[in-house]
């Protein structure tokens, strides 16, 4: 029996506990009444009460390798962080930004690896001396795989080494001095110019605010639940199984056939997370009726808007499984979340409820509540407000009201149910899959075209990936350029062809108002309009009224 969870009744009780209990209204800002506590625990304190409470239990499978790790296992093994290369100059930013020491990279079938890719090579240099001028703070360098550069540690080497009973004894000792209020992670998120931000989260964040919707949804030890995202990150769910006793299929790929496969031959119950696009493609595949997901009862998505007709079609081609809806941000991890025995209709048209000890209220542009029913900017206080952006005071400030309120960026509205409806977003941002990009990041390489004389960039509906990326560009006089060869010059002046527009659209001009924001706003929303019309068709010149 846990010693936080008992036999399943505290899942009963939390549930009746969230569950949103109507009040007046002119009630702003909203919060859900609880009396369950928020706990004071370090991942430390879980993974030692799970290691005893479930020592045989599979806390995580990883598929199709069929390598599993029991609580006990778990406990042996010694905790990592990983960092992974995506793009170029943004990981030398990260890396120094976070004063990152120790790098996680995987060996590829040469037996190199990005980093050396990247920075060239480091032989000569012993183990745990690593000096390259670009990223000062980097010490030691892991691999995933066999290398053949002498200075890396193996990932195999290092857990090897949590065996040794003089570690265990150093990792007791440190385990004491901890907090739960301690940073326990640094995630990054883009930030208005597209340079990252770095999130600083604690385990008391983290663990509540995934604790609150294992409860509201069931999870416990009984739950299998497929994993798709295994970098997504630990404050979206990777530390669930420590803290309900639940069992996370992996999946090594992000293949949806290897995805179903798992599902199938591990019988889960659930699949959390997964972003809109993947669940797109799954409910599309080709192969899917081929699949048994008798097992499957529960999805959890977000990351971006999640349309009714995702949802509608999500019933229709999976009528036993209920879609649930979580939604948040990095900086505050979970806000809310549709519940499964609310109607189809809330289930459709809402995020969900607030979770416990979050405070959520719809504001206008002074930041004072607005009545129910009516469109504001969504803005929450509580618990899990990141502590702030890791050496950014200025950014942090700006982010954080001094009276504790933090801007979700969206704008959105509370029913007389009581529930949350998004209806939009207040700032630039855009948002393709769970991608953040600002139009900046984007504008900036079309901009240097010689032929161009001004570009915006907005995003256009898309049922695949929630939106995508339109760029609208105004040419110079005479200038004539394809769309083809626009997309190929933002890749040489470094655009990674994630951020690649999609369309590319040449208009003559732009909205005619003062304020730049103002401009991109009325450019979006005749965007939108032209898109229904012309679907993926974008050509020729024409002028935006």
């Amino acid at each position: 029996m846990h010693k936080y969870f008992g036999d399943g009744s505290a899942l009963q009780y939390l549930r009746h506990c969230i569950r949103f209990v109507p009040q007046s209204a002119n009630m702003n800002p909203l919060t859900s009444p609880s009396e369950e506590p928020l706990l004071t625990l370090t991942f430390g304190d879980l993974l030692d009460q799970a290691a005893v409470s479930w020592p045989d239990r599979d806390a995580y499978v990883f598929f199709p390798t069929g390598s599993r790790v029991t609580f006990a296992g778990l406990k042996e093994q010694v905790p990592l962080d990983l960092c992974f290369f995506q793009y170029g100059e943004t990981v030398i930013h990260v890396l120094n930004k976070a004063e990152i020491k120790v790098l996680i990279v995987e060996a590829s079938e040469d037996k190199s690896t990005p980093f050396h890719d990247m920075f060239g090579t480091t032989e000569g240099v012993e183990r745990g001396a690593l000096a390259v001028d670009r990223v000062p703070h980097l010490t030691t360098l892991v691999t995933i795989g066999e290398t053949n550069h002498q200075e890396c540690q193996t990932l195999t080497e290092l857990m090897q080494k949590g065996g040794h009973e003089e570690f265990h004894e150093r990792l007791a000792k440190l385990q004491n001095q901890l907090s739960c209020h301690d940073p326990a992670i640094l995630q990054f998120t883009s930030g208005i110019t597209g340079v990252p931000k770095a999130v600083q989260q604690t385990t008391y964040s983290i663990l509540n605010s995934n604790r609150y919707v294992a409860l509201a949804l069931h999870m416990d030890q009984q739950c299998i639940a497929a994993f798709p995202t295994l970098f997504c990150n630990i404050a979206w769910g990777t530390c669930l199984p420590i803290i309900v006793g639940c069992t996370f299929v992996v999946p090594t790929t992000k293949e949806v056939e290897t995805i179903l496969s798992a599902i199938q031959e591990e019988k889960c119950t659930m699949i959390h997370p997964l972003y809109v696009k993947t669940f797109y493609n799954i409910l599309h595949y080709p192969g899917l009726q081929g699949f048994d997901l008798s097992s499957l009862k529960q999805v959890i998505t977000g990351g971006n808007m999640v349309s009714k007709a995702l949802i509608t079609t999500s019933s229709q081609v999976l009528p036993h499984v209920t879609v649930i809806i979580l939604y948040g941000s990095t900086e505050v991890c979970f806000v809310t979340c549709t519940l499964p025995e609310m109607t189809s209709e809330a289930q459709n048209s809402t995020v969900g409820a607030v979770l416990p000890h979050i405070q959520l209220k719809i504001a206008d542009d002074d930041g004072n509540s607005v009545p129910r029913n009516t469109v504001g900017e969504v803005v929450i206080r509580g618990y899990s407000v990141f502590q702030q952006y890791y050496a950014d005071t200025a950014k942090t400030a700006a982010a954080k009201k001094h009276d504790g309120w933090f801007s979700m960026g969206d704008m959105g509205f509370i029913g007389d149910d009581g529930l949350l409806r998004i209806t939009g977003r207040k700032t630039e941002l855009i948002i393709i899959d769970s991608e953040n990009v600002y139009p900046g990041m984007v504008e900036g390489p079309l901009q240097e075209h010689p032929a161009v004389k001004d570009v915006k960039v907005v995003g256009v509906p898309d049922a695949v990936n929630g939106e995508e990326l339109c760029a609208c560009i105004i040419l110079k006089s005479r200038e004539s350029v394809g769309e083809e060869e626009m997309k190929q010059f933002a890749k040489k002046r470094g655009l990674v062809e994630e951020f690649c527009p999609r369309y590319i659209l040449f208009v003559e001009s732009f909205p005619n108002t003062s304020n730049g924001r103002k401009v991109r706003c009325r450019q979006k929303e005749a965007e939108k309009r032209r898109y229904a019309t012309l679907g993926a068709e974008r050509t020729g010149r024409v002028k935006i009224e």
